[in-house]
């Protein structure tokens, strides 16, 4: 007999530093290491789907592909978390907001 594996639909995706202690805010020139926890629809935590970031404002903050957003200069910014459905139809998004300081 076979192993019959259900995967869990991902539901939510949480953004945050991976560093629980770290505050929301970097200085222009550094960096924060963000984390996305994806969870289904009773909360609970699932393996993340390939998962990709973006930068609400560029000249603000960037962001690469790993979740390190780099402070460009002072003000305010959402840093996103998306992940796209393997048949393209459903995007899920986390979102951080991130203050960059001088």
């Amino acid at each position: 007999m076979g192993t019959l594996l259900l995967l869990a639909a991902l539901a939510a995706i949480q953004v945050s530093p991976l560093n629980k202690s770290a505050q929301p805010t970097v200085q222009v020139g550094q960096t924060i290491q963000l984390a996305a926890v994806c969870q289904d629809s009773n909360g609970a935590t699932i393996p993340c789907p390939t998962t990709g970031w973006a930068s609400s404002d560029l000249t603000i903050a960037q962001v690469d592909p790993t979740g390190v957003a780099a402070g460009v200069k002072p003000g305010t910014v959402t840093i996103s978390a998306y992940s796209i459905s393997a048949d393209g139809q459903t995007t899920t998004i986390g979102k951080f907001t991130l203050n960059v300081t001088q």
